[in-house]
């Protein structure tokens, strides 16, 4: 897997998990403090910003491992 496939599988993730959660890319933004832009910017994998993420996959190549990236539910415990 390249650097960049990887930043789309993110932004696919992302993209996916706002919708299951009903929200907007206006109103993730809100939620996250960024810009609708932003959001869109990093929803459609063109943000730039693939340094740390190069970084984490020449890692993984470098070990032999995979990279996965995932986003999950928080599960609360009781108090």
């Amino acid at each position: 897997m390249t650097a960049s496939e990887l930043q789309q599988d993110i932004a696919f993730q992302i993209r996916a998990l706002r919708r299951d959660r009903g929200l907007t890319q206006e109103a993730l933004g809100e939620r996250c403090g960024m810009l609708q832009a932003a959001v869109a910017r990093i929803e459609s994998a063109k943000n730039g910003n693939l340094a740390q993420v190069r970084t984490l996959l020449e890692i993984a190549n470098g070990t032999g491992a995979r990279l996965v990236i995932r986003f999950a539910d928080v599960v609360e415990e009781d108090e």
